[in-house]
């Protein structure tokens, strides 16, 4: 199952970066927006083919080389989300970001950062977890 997942989502990969990302140009806002959501959404595809309720091993945790698989695509994802919200031009997008923010990235690396307590990778995604709250107050308010 999970070999046939990464194969189409790699397929897509290759096609999104082939026929449109590689002729987005940084320099425009919107393209730049593309882009890193592109990267971003490619990312959650990946989480969500992966997702510890997959296995059925009875453990809620993944085999060890899927953990870290899984913590470096959601630290990855949240570096995109940084990127767009400390961008000064793309501020003009945020109200799209907002309503179409992934939580499974936040969810793996809280779940990860649980079992791990320490390693310069940890405090990259606990860094990355304090941005994510900073710079989305409204994270705290809801239930």
């Amino acid at each position: 199952m999970l070999k046939g997942a990464d194969d189409c989502i790699d397929q897509l990969e290759q096609v999104l970066e082939q026929k449109y990302l590689r002729y987005c140009d940084p320099i425009n806002p919107l393209h730049m927006l593309v882009t890193v959501m592109c990267r971003t959404v490619i990312c959650s595809m990946r989480i969500r083919a992966h997702h510890p309720s997959r296995y059925k091993t009875g453990s809620c945790r993944p085999p060890p080389e899927e953990h870290a698989k899984l913590f470096n695509w959601s630290l990855k994802a949240l570096r995109y989300d940084g990127f767009i919200m400390t961008s000064p031009t793309l501020t003009r997008y945020h109200w799209h970001i907002a309503n179409f923010f992934q939580y499974h990235p936040i969810i793996h690396l809280f779940i990860a950062c649980r079992y791990k307590l320490v390693g310069s990778d940890v405090d990259a995604a606990w860094a990355e977890l304090k941005k994510v709250y900073v710079y989305r107050p409204r994270l705290l308010e809801r239930s």
